[in-house]
């Protein structure tokens, strides 16, 4: 699924680096670009637009990617939970079991109160 996600985001740069260079003439020029204290004098239109949408397209790589890598650390966390809960099910149902009232040596439950009534 990522395939084609990249190969539409791919198209979609090839045909606006098209549509930018199809509509280029010298007086489309953009006077001054202001970037971190530099100054670019006179740049084409479609070259503006270019990079502008490149570096947005960066930019929101870098966030996804952070986005992504903190899911996937939730998602190994659970799965390790999960593993663990799963080898105490499996510990708890191989238990032994003894029958009602009795313990695993097969004797009698003691009861805190002595013994039942009506017995000798």
């Amino acid at each position: 699924m990522w395939i084609l996600r990249l190969l539409f985001a791919v198209i979609i740069l090839l045909l606006l680096v098209f549509v930018c260079f199809q509509n280029v003439h010298p007086d489309q020029t953009i006077s001054v670009v202001h970037v971190f204290q530099e100054n670019f004098a006179n740049q084409p239109l479609g070259l503006v637009l270019l990079v502008s949408t490149a570096v947005g397209m960066i930019l929101a790589f870098l966030i996804s990617l952070l986005s992504e890598i903190k899911l996937r650390r939730t998602l190994y966390l659970l799965r390790r939970e999960i593993r663990k809960l799963t080898t105490e099910i499996t510990a708890l149902r191989n238990l032994p079991l003894a029958p009602e009232g009795e313990e695993a040596s097969g004797r009698p439950a003691r009861t805190a109160t002595g013994p039942k009534e009506g017995s000798p």
